[in-house]
């Protein structure tokens, strides 16, 4: 986390704050579209389908 941290503050010196939520917002309105073309297990990104549905996402049971 420590390193994803440093990243976003160099990038924040580069990209002003208002271009980084409209891409950060764009990519979350994509996301749905990805999952939908990109059949993957959901349990692999179980994170981002939370907040998406803002249900709890069952992980399968091994």
């Amino acid at each position: 986390m420590g390193k994803n941290s440093l990243v976003l503050l160099s990038i924040n010196d580069y990209i002003t704050l208002p271009t980084l939520l409209y891409n950060l917002t764009l990519a979350y309105c994509l996301l749905p579209i990805a999952y939908c073309l990109l059949p993957l297990p959901y349990s692999l990104f179980p994170v981002p389908l939370y907040i998406l549905n803002q249900t709890p996402v069952p992980t399968p049971q091994q």
